[in-house]
């Protein structure tokens, strides 16, 4: 046998035949209706039918099927109306948000209000925040704001010289019965609105600055707001609440406001004419004259609720009933036998 071994040969290994890559079968699946929220902002500051200007804002909101957000321009600070805008009919969410209440106003045309908000289909949320609205006038409810059961949100908005029927500032009456309007009020200021409703004995109208009139439950909640001077012919010169209601009031201020010298059966700067749970706290009340039977708040009826607390009362006079039916307590609270 030879010493020698013969020379291993190296075998290349075994090759694979390469795969071909797997495809992805691509499929389309139909999603939900997605529907994004138009901002629309207010260019121009008068009401002539020009674009960019709050009408013709007004109407893209009031027709395009989304939730709008509308605001203004900086450049942008009074806008005074020349004519009513169209009544509010989107069942959409809206916001309208100025720069701020001692930056943005916005003038009522002479003889109408400011927004008419009547949903008729739909319950909305309607946001207003950081506007001055002024000078509205309604034969009706509303001078500034109608709101036909919307849900209605204002944050640092000021009323200031509306006029209506009831409600001066805002009206909410109960031409739709819907199972919880809400209202919510925070660092609002109502001065000088006027409601002119003079029927004694009745319910319809009042509210120098807000009425709300109500067939179902429904929730009113006021914090940091002020109301001064305001006007009701038929009590509650700075809120009339026709309704059985939740009422909650925290770190507000309620004062001089009065009957306008006529003498009906109502209260002064609050009535609530309907059961209701009322928390009042860390407020003040005072300076408010009636020629009736309360200065700041009257109740009519039985069932109420009344938590009222860290609360100032004082400087409210009542002087259109005999001393009889307007004594020390009257000034203040009274609720008839």
């Amino acid at each position: 046998m030879s010493p020698f071994r013969p020379a291993l040969t190296a075998r290349a290994p075994a090759t694979r035949p390469l795969r071909k890559p797997r495809r992805t079968r691509l499929w389309l699946v139909s999603l939900e209706d997605r529907i994004t929220p138009a901002n629309l902002i207010v260019t121009a500051a008068g009401d002539n039918g020009g674009p960019g200007q709050l009408r013709a804002i007004w109407n893209t909101a009031n027709s395009n099927g989304v939730a709008d957000t509308i605001t203004f321009d900086p450049s942008v600070t009074t806008v005074t109306l020349t004519s009513a805008l169209p009544a509010y009919a989107e069942s959409q969410d809206l916001k309208i948000t100025g720069n701020g209440k001692t930056v943005t106003t916005i003038n009522a045309p002479s003889g109408d209000r400011i927004f008419n908000l009547s949903v008729l289909s739909a319950q909305p949320t309607i946001a207003i925040t950081d506007l001055t609205l002024k000078g509205g006038s309604s034969s009706a409810q509303g001078g500034a704001i109608f709101d036909d059961d919307e849900t209605l949100v204002l944050t640092n908005v000021r009323f200031t010289q509306n006029i209506a029927y009831a409600g001066g500032a805002v009206g909410i009456p109960s031409n739709v019965v819907n199972s919880s309007t809400i209202l919510t009020i925070t660092g609002c200021d109502f001065t000088s609105n006027t409601a002119t409703h003079t029927a004694a004995g009745n319910f319809q109208g009042g509210g120098g600055a807000i009425l709300v009139r109500f067939t179902n439950p429904c929730t009113v909640t006021l914090t940091n707001s002020t109301f001064n001077a305001n006007v009701s012919y038929a009590g509650g010169t700075s809120l009339f609440i026709s309704a059985s209601v939740k009422f909650q009031c925290d770190s507000c201020s309620f004062t001089n406001g009065n009957t306008g010298g006529v003498s009906s059966d109502h209260g002064s700067a609050i009535e609530f004419t309907s059961a209701s749970t009322v928390t009042i706290d860390h407020s003040t009340i005072t300076g408010n004259t009636s020629m009736a039977r309360a200065g700041a708040i009257y109740v009519y009826g039985n069932n109420h609720q009344f938590t009222i607390q860290n609360t100032t009362l004082s400087s409210n006079t009542s002087t259109g009933f005999p001393p009889s039916a307007r004594s020390t307590p009257a000034r203040a609270i009274r609720s008839p036998s």
